[in-house]
């Protein structure tokens, strides 16, 4: 059984397989953390949130240090770009919006997974929504409007805004399926990293990669029955993110 969770989500896939082992005396499989939700779990005990001891294997993916948990808490832990909160298709994405109704109207295109369109209101709609007086009247209206007509667009917009590094971990473990193979390195830091000093091979084993293939290094998780590491993955800032996008799963 393989519990893959989200934010929030990580901790209740603790919760089920704590209940579940004890239940059965039996260690589940694995557990996929997908950026673990960081507030008001720092300082809960491993008892209460989601740790390496969970299950045969536990990897998370870290993505945001404001919803999300920089804390090591799988028997891999994969941090993206830069660290936390700097995940380098997330900077692109939030220089589109330079205006109040790109902010509102934002959206990603499915079309090619890597088009972007700025849907922009007409004079005609702009007038009918408080024309142009000024900023803040037509910032306010076109949210009251949408918050009317639709709601679930504002929502998505807003959370694509303000939690995109967080979303993230949820694309890279997708695009990790069948689109993309996320080379990762060994790092004692994110200093290291990101100075390029890390041990690309620091043992014979093959490194855990990024996502849902990350148990075929089974070797790796034979040996280091702990936490063991961290390890760092660079991306592109357009879908699926990987380096070389051409290179099948």
């Amino acid at each position: 059984m393989h519990c893959i969770g989200f934010s929030l989500g990580c901790h209740m896939c603790s919760m089920f397989y704590k209940v579940y082992r004890e239940k059965l005396k039996v260690k589940p499989a694995r557990i996929t953390g997908l950026d673990p939700a960081g507030p008001l779990f720092k300082d809960k005990p491993l008892s209460e949130k989601l740790n390496f001891n969970d299950a045969s294997i536990v990897d998370i993916i870290h993505t945001s240090e404001h919803f999300g948990s920089g804390e090591k808490l799988g028997r891999v832990d994969f941090y993206i770009d830069n660290g936390t909160s700097e995940i380098l298709a997330c900077s692109k994405f939030k220089d589109r919006f330079d205006t109040s109704e790109r902010f509102i109207l934002y959206e990603e295109e499915a079309q090619n997974k890597s088009t972007y369109t700025e849907v922009n209101l007409t004079e005609k709609q702009l007038e009918e929504q408080g024309g142009l007086k000024s900023l803040g009247k037509k910032f306010f209206n076109s949210i009251k409007n949408f918050l009317i007509s639709k709601p679930k667009r504002v929502f998505l917009s807003f959370h694509a805004f303000f939690g995109c590094s967080h979303l993230m971990a949820v694309r890279l473990f997708i695009f990790s399926i069948n689109e993309c193979t996320f080379k990762t390195y060994f790092c004692s830091s994110l200093n290291d990293f990101k100075k390029n000093s890390c041990d690309k091979t620091p043992t014979k084993l093959e490194l855990p990669r990024l996502g849902y293939y990350a148990d075929r290094a089974v070797d790796y998780f034979q040996t280091y029955n702990v936490s063991v590491g961290s390890f760092f993955i660079r991306t592109r800032s357009n879908p699926p993110y990987c380096i070389d996008p051409n290179k099948k799963t």
